[in-house]
């Protein structure tokens, strides 16, 4: 009699352990197609997990990265580089060659702009998301520098280009460009400003800037690639480094100790009247683009129209 109670019980107890494995596999699943959606009272926690921990860290190494920075609100930009210079270069995107990420600040979002986000991520997974990140315009330096040690953490790549929303790229002239670059010497390439005044008044006021009347040499922030290896210097010395207003000074900044190929390249393209009209034949990158319309009128004059 001891024997039978005692193998019922052993019984009873294996029954509950494989319904609450049940039960605990068939809820992970279920998370995992509701994409994690929590419904939180703040941004923190729109995910189970840390938004970018579910960008997983691919095989290989990516020859380009292009990190493009944009703000929750802003599905329309996105949507509009998607079909536009990210849809003409499908080719590139597939063979994993290139990867696209758009950096959004989740920080403060609202709960229906969190949903929003959640169900673009889930359609077009291109969203790198920067959970405890507030999006502001005095934060633009630390959004720059959050973004490349979020991309560092979860990809290996040879080079970035970072641009903006509002900018247009002729990709597949600059991935072959690259590729022809013969050199292993760390690599800085963009339209260079050199000997612009510091400002010391306004909204662009430099507080902390102690390296002369002029800001050093920097690429405008449009467009600009910078080598993987450098991503690693700034991202190792990240505690460390300055956060100047100007977010493409700041770059420049933190690459200057090292010894580094820069290279001024007009076909960065100012959208800004007359400027425009000098360098929009040959450009290879354009900013501003005032709106999705502008964008699709690029995209034909530059003969990459989507097939």
């Amino acid at each position: 009699m001891v024997a039978v109670k005692f193998s019922s019980r052993r019984l009873l107890i294996l029954a509950v352990i494989i319904v609450v494995t049940i039960l605990v596999l068939y809820y992970g699943n279920w998370r995992r197609h509701a994409g994690h959606l929590i419904c939180p009272e703040t941004s923190v926690g729109i995910f189970e997990e840390h938004p970018s921990k579910n960008l997983k860290k691919l095989p290989g190494k990516y020859f380009l990265v292009v990190l493009i920075l944009s703000r929750p609100s802003d599905t329309e930009r996105r949507n509009a580089i998607r079909q536009s210079w990210m849809n003409s270069n499908y080719h590139l995107l597939q063979s994993q060659a290139v990867l696209v990420r758009f950096s959004i600040g989740l920080k403060e979002a609202s709960k229906a702009v969190l949903r929003e986000l959640n169900e673009e991520q889930s359609i077009n997974n291109d969203l790198l998301f920067l959970d405890e990140f507030e999006e502001s315009y005095s934060n633009l330096t630390l959004k720059v520098l959050e973004s490349f040690i979020a991309i560092h953490k979860h990809y290996s790549f040879s080079y970035i280009l970072k641009c903006d929303d509002d900018s247009f790229v002729v990709l597949d002239i600059i991935v072959k460009e690259l590729y022809r670059r013969n050199s292993s010497k760390s690599y800085y390439w963009g339209k260079m400003i050199e000997g612009a005044k510091v400002f010391k008044v306004g909204k662009f006021a430099e507080t902390k800037w102690n390296l002369g009347k002029k800001y050093i040499s920097y690429a405008i922030g449009g467009g600009y690639i910078l080598s993987g290896n450098l991503i690693d210097i700034v991202v190792r010395n990240s505690d460390d480094v300055m956060l100047y207003r100007n977010e493409d000074v700041a770059v420049s900044v933190w690459i200057s100790p090292y010894n580094v190929e820069r290279q001024n390249d007009t076909r960065v393209c100012e959208n800004k009247r007359h400027m425009f009209n000098l360098c929009k034949k040959n450009a290879v990158i354009i900013h501003p683009v005032h709106s999705p319309e502008d964008m699709t009128s690029f995209q034909t004059l530059y003969g990459n129209n989507p097939s």
